[in-house]
């Protein structure tokens, strides 16, 4: 009778688990400098650039610039995903970037204390449901 149990549990774990996660899902994370803008800010630019399915259900894009892995202790920006005339794009500081195909970036400043203290970006979406899709992890 135990064994049953058992497995029973570890299958209503597994369905648990599964049933909990996001429907989006993104990869391919790529952190690259925006060189060639004519301004006088010191701050510094980047283009934070992944792929992204099942963009209908992603609701915001949570960045974390850390000193650690999930960590957001250098900066925290949660950007909305949002549609206008069947097309979606990542809305950001007045600022819209259009999703094309499974492609999404975001443009972000960051002052020259932010560019030196994060070590670590962490991204992942919040869906319309609640729930987090999984992680990726770009290490400076």
């Amino acid at each position: 009778m135990k064994p049953k149990l058992f497995i029973l549990a570890i299958f209503l774990l597994i369905g648990g688990y599964m049933a909990a996660q996001s429907s989006v899902q993104i990869k391919d994370i790529y952190v690259q400098p925006i060189t060639g803008i004519d301004s006088t800010s010191m701050n510094n630019q980047l283009e934070v650039m992944f792929k992204m399915n099942n963009q209908a259900d992603a609701s915001v894009l949570h960045l974390q610039f850390g000193t650690a892995q999930d960590l957001g202790d250098v900066l925290t920006i949660d950007a909305s995903i949002i549609e206008q005339g069947g097309k979606y794009y990542v809305s950001y500081g007045g600022v819209e970037q259009l999703i094309v195909g499974y492609d999404t970036s975001l443009s972000v400043e960051l002052t020259q204390s932010q560019e030196s203290a994060y070590s670590y970006i962490t991204l992942y979406i919040g869906d319309i449901n609640g729930e987090s899709s999984n992680k990726l992890y770009f290490i400076k």
